[in-house]
């Protein structure tokens, strides 16, 4: 006869024809069934005796196939509640590294040509800091970069040329790679601006970008994608 380890689960042929033994696993030795039990069961008419046999067999089988169950369920529920995590991890917001110091001024200058007509650029207090691009219509390649706090007015000169002016807003740097972080606001003049000379004299310009209804340029919201 074969009875399954409801230790181990493994399965056991018994010799039901031995005396005086007590049948254990052959894998790990645990007790499949007594002697006492045995000739208990010996002295029972026959049919009793099989009778005792399988009831005890199907119920090491039913207790194995609850066990079975019972441990599928739980790797189920893990798994939805493993699933249930990844999904809320993957709504927070992106971590960030620390932030960076923001200092007004020139950042980059990406152009080769004579820096020499005067720019004026001044920001409202308070409104946070600025990472602007000065982008040449020419080839659109970004020309020069600059940096300013909110309630700074900065002056720099610039190259001569055709220019949009594009800028992003946030309250912390934290690099070029994330800006402000996920808050940032992406923003682009309505209008280029000429710097050139003529009768001798260059032109310069002069931005507020505060907004006035007599102001002289006005701007749209961008996405990450054209800033």
């Amino acid at each position: 006869m074969e009875i399954k380890c409801s230790n181990c689960m493994s399965i056991n042929r018994v010799d039901l024809k031995s005396e005086n033994k007590n049948y254990v696993c052959d894998d790990c030795g645990f007790i499949l069934m007594s002697t006492k039990f045995y000739s208990e069961i010996k002295s029972m008419p026959q049919w009793k005796h099989w009778f005792i046999l399988i009831a005890v067999a199907f119920c090491f089988y039913s207790s194995t196939f609850i066990i079975e169950e019972f441990k599928r369920s739980i790797k189920t529920s893990d798994r939805v509640a493993i699933l249930g995590a990844a999904s809320e991890a993957s709504k927070a917001p992106p971590s960030l590294p620390p932030s960076l110091p923001f200092k007004t001024g020139v950042d980059q200058v990406l152009s080769t040509k004579e820096r020499m007509a005067p720019l004026k650029i001044k920001t409202p207090q308070g409104s946070g800091k600025y990472y602007i691009k000065l982008v040449d219509i020419e080839n659109n390649k970004t020309a020069m970069t600059f940096f300013i706090n909110g309630g700074d007015e900065f002056r720099v000169d610039v190259p001569l040329g055709v220019y949009r002016l594009r800028y992003a807003v946030g309250d912390s740097w934290y690099g070029y790679k994330n800006l402000f972080g996920p808050e940032t606001m992406y923003s682009e003049a309505d209008r280029d601006m000429s710097f050139y000379i003529k009768n001798g004299s260059v032109s310069g310009y002069a931005v507020e970008l505060i907004l006035r209804k007599d102001g002289n340029m006005k701007t749209k919201n961008i996405s990450p994608n054209d800033f």
